[in-house]
């Protein structure tokens, strides 16, 4: 049997920068294709517990991709109109820490628009935004890390002119469309399901500290106690 690579019509290899793609796909760098933009170089706003105008943290960049909504941070009008001069982000948009966990991503959900706050980059691909994610999800972007590690580029954090030149594989329009069809309509069934998982433990710590108090009886009530734990 040929071996036939995955996702493409015949078997016929050429070489690139990243070793060898299949004939018809292409080597860019990541400023060849996406909106690179830098955090503000600012002091950090005032923040408070309540209000619309999110502020991101680098500790908003959870596991696997997903943002950590549980804990998020206000700015006033003001402060907020200063820190997304250079961009808003919005449904699609990713981000990358510089430093700390250099390289941690997060994904920015269908129903959010926010500002990044210091140590943040953002990067939009608005007709590729899920293969866009797949990618700083992947292995490859691992790899280029450590390729501009190693000529001295990235040291104890990453700058904006080094996420500029990570290498990225760009399949044909054809097998690109169909990713984007596919795993987006998949990518928009988990933030549906991350954002009922996150109103779900609101309700429950809300819930929980009164019925621990004793203010409501429920022993009449047939109630399944695993869902008031992790």
């Amino acid at each position: 049997m040929d071996f036939k690579y995955p996702g493409y019509e015949n078997d016929k290899l050429v070489d690139s920068e990243l070793g060898k793609i299949p004939e018809g796909w292409e080597v860019k760098q990541l400023s060849d294709i996406a909106i690179i933009i830098d955090c503000l170089h600012s002091k950090k706003p005032e923040q408070f517990q309540e209000g619309s105008n999110i502020y991101l943290h680098v500790w908003n960049i959870g596991n696997g991709g997903k943002l950590d909504l549980s804990k998020i941070s206000y700015i006033s009008d003001y402060d907020y109109n200063v820190w997304i001069k250079r961009i808003e982000v919005e449904g699609g948009d990713c981000i990358i820490t510089k430093t700390g966990r250099v390289g941690a991503v997060g994904r920015i959900p269908s129903n959010i628009k926010a500002a990044i706050g210091r140590n943040i980059v953002a990067i939009r691909w608005e007709e590729y935004p899920s293969y866009l994610f797949q990618y700083l999800m992947s292995k490859h972007k691992e790899k280029e890390i450590q390729r501009l590690r190693s000529s001295g580029t990235v040291m104890e954090s990453i700058h904006v002119a080094a996420i500029e030149k990570f290498f990225i594989q760009i399949p044909s329009i054809r097998i690109i469309d169909k990713f984007e069809e596919k795993v987006g309509k998949i990518q928009t069934m988990i933030e549906i399901l991350n954002r009922k998982n996150l109103n779900l433990r609101q309700t429950r710590d809300l819930l929980l500290p009164i019925l621990i108090s004793g203010k409501v009886d429920v022993s009449d009530l047939d109630i399944d106690t695993s869902i008031l734990h992790d």
